[in-house]
């Protein structure tokens, strides 16, 4: 490359081209620093952005891939697969919000079990809102 620059520009002292092959081998390092540079600058930012996120997710974000397939089930009417799918989630986390609900729904509708849809019910979390000062308002938990 840097023998064609010499020859293209017609300069005296790079006719020869020693002088171009010496100009074109600097500027191949210089080239070849930049992109080193860039590619260091995007493996310090952003590679970290897209590779640790898997190890942040919560317990609930893991499960919740498994509550969205009981659904699923629920809704084919296959209580079963759903019913051992919620026992599954509810293994790991017993107080999940949304698994207890659902197994209060599939007991009720799926095994006409009243009593023990009921039960489930009643192990779900009531939210009471209360006002703290003007702007605030404060978030309770109670279980019913």
């Amino acid at each position: 490359m840097g023998g064609f620059f010499g020859r293209y520009y017609g300069i005296r002292c790079w006719n020869n081209g020693i002088a171009g092959a010496i100009v074109g081998l600097l500027i191949g390092c210089f080239a070849f620093l930049v992109g080193k540079t860039i590619m260091n600058l995007l493996l310090k930012t952003v590679i970290p952005l897209t590779a640790k996120r898997a190890a942040q997710w919560t317990a609930r974000e893991q499960l919740k891939g498994d509550l969205n397939q009981a659904n699923y089930y629920k809704r084919k009417e296959d209580f079963q697969k759903a019913l051992k799918t919620v026992n599954r989630i509810m293994d790991m986390d017993p107080n999940y919000p949304e698994a207890l609900y659902l197994k209060a729904q599939m007991l009720w509708e799926g095994f006409q079990n009243r009593g023990g849809g009921q039960s489930y019910q009643n192990r779900l979390p009531c939210v009471t809102f209360r006002l703290g000062n003007r702007t605030n308002m404060i978030l309770t938990t109670e279980y019913c």
